[in-house]
């Protein structure tokens, strides 16, 4: 799950949950990332953050499906976050 925001005091922030089922089938939920933003909520920057969130994580290969609003810029996000998974199984195809 991912969603990005401002903050009452002009601070914005994209959150990134992580939810899975462990080895004993219990649902788990953990924040992977809280960042303060630096830039404008492109897509192609929050792209990038959740991409980078993802490799730090060695998780690239796990991941299922993102859930997120259907703002304009998360809808175009996922689409850039699409190309990457593209390009990682062209060039890497036993990674994912």
């Amino acid at each position: 799950m991912v969603d990005a925001w401002r903050s009452s005091n002009y601070l914005d922030f994209f959150g990134i949950l992580c939810s899975f089922v462990d080895k004993d089938w219990k649902l788990r939920i953990i924040a992977l990332d809280f960042a303060v933003l630096q830039s404008e909520h492109t897509s192609e920057y929050l792209a990038d953050i959740l991409w980078r969130v993802l490799e730090d994580f060695e998780i690239t290969d796990k991941v299922i499906s993102v859930t997120t609003d259907n703002a304009s810029n998360m809808v175009a996000m996922i689409r850039e976050l699409q190309k990457k998974f593209e390009r990682v199984s062209q060039n890497n195809p036993e990674k994912i």
